[in-house]
């Protein structure tokens, strides 16, 4: 492998400890109806700068939802990064910004977050990013930079700097956001039971307005069964058991008069409970349960476009 090597000063361990520089942890969402809903990160092998997102409602999608981020930085002390010593010229001007690639996806690009001037001013900059339904997917790269956000006049002393708009001068930090294949929580456990048929689904709560979807939804699919090797070939028979594992959650939802009500009006429903996701698929995603027909087709719809 090719060593990489800068002609000019870059960011370096001694100047990263004296600009203190801080930040607020990635918050991820998505929006829907004019709504934020969030997306939990969850560490990769212990590791914070790995992590898979996760939807507690099973909803969320790269393909069919936008993906936001969200995030605080503080720098402070930063006046050591121009001059001789620094990384630009006493006038320039020094560009943080967020630098995204998907490699699956084949996109990159890079997001303009705040500019530091030579002053003894601490700085506090927001980024609040919207990446639009399937732009990205797979693995992300998200890495915070220093560049050359405007040039400056080289002094005697500051030949040596980098002066051209655009250079990169040094990375802040830098995070692997893992999105397809770990996307949503959906509740689906493969077991081993010879004498079980393909699938079936257990709903096990008390009340659904308040307990977890993913808490008290399971879905299994039995690779002892005889069957389980179409189900390797057709994803097309994966589709079926979703949609009627999902419509046999609802109808015994809706068989539950006292809780029904609530959970078609959204009214009292605690975040990620087994209602609050059943409004979702009602509201959002336009399932029709008014009869057993229309509620088997609609299902079936959502899930012919989306795989």
């Amino acid at each position: 492998m090719a060593a990489k090597i800068s002609l000019y000063p870059t960011l370096n361990d001694e100047l990263m400890s004296k600009i203190r520089f801080q930040t607020s942890a990635y918050e991820f969402y998505y929006k829907a109806d004019d709504n934020e809903f969030p997306l939990n990160p969850e560490e990769v092998n212990n590791n914070p700068c790995d992590v898979k997102i996760l939807d507690k409602k099973g909803i969320w999608t790269p393909d069919d939802y936008n993906f936001c981020i969200r995030r605080k930085y503080f720098v402070r002390t930063y006046q050591c990064l121009f001059g001789r010593d620094g990384i630009a010229c006493r006038n320039a001007i020094i560009g943080v910004a967020l630098r995204w690639a998907s490699s699956d996806s084949k996109q990159r690009g890079v997001i303009k977050i705040g500019v530091l001037h030579n002053s003894a001013k601490d700085e506090e900059f927001k980024l609040d990013y919207e990446f639009p339904a399937a732009q990205l997917r797979g693995v992300v790269e998200l890495t915070t930079v220093l560049y050359l956000e405007k040039p400056g006049t080289p002094l005697w002393d500051e030949k040596h700097l980098a002066n051209n708009y655009g250079c990169i001068l040094g990375e802040l930090d830098r995070i692997t956001v893992r999105l397809d294949g770990t996307g949503s929580e959906f509740p689906v456990f493969y077991t081993d039971k010879p004498l079980l048929p393909l699938w079936y689904i257990q709903c096990e709560w008390d009340d659904p307005t308040i307990d977890q979807f993913s808490e008290c939804i399971s879905i299994f699919i039995n690779r002892s069964n005889k069957n389980y090797k179409f189900l390797e070939k057709d994803e097309h028979l994966l589709r079926e058991i979703m949609a009627s594992a999902l419509f046999l959650l609802i109808s015994k939802l809706k068989a539950q008069e006292e809780y029904w009500a609530d959970t078609v009006a959204g009214n009292n429903l605690t975040e990620g409970s087994v209602s609050a996701a059943v409004h979702y698929f009602i509201n959002t995603l336009g399932w029709d349960p008014s009869t057993p027909e229309s509620l088997s087709v609609s299902i079936r719809k959502f899930f012919e476009q989306r795989m």
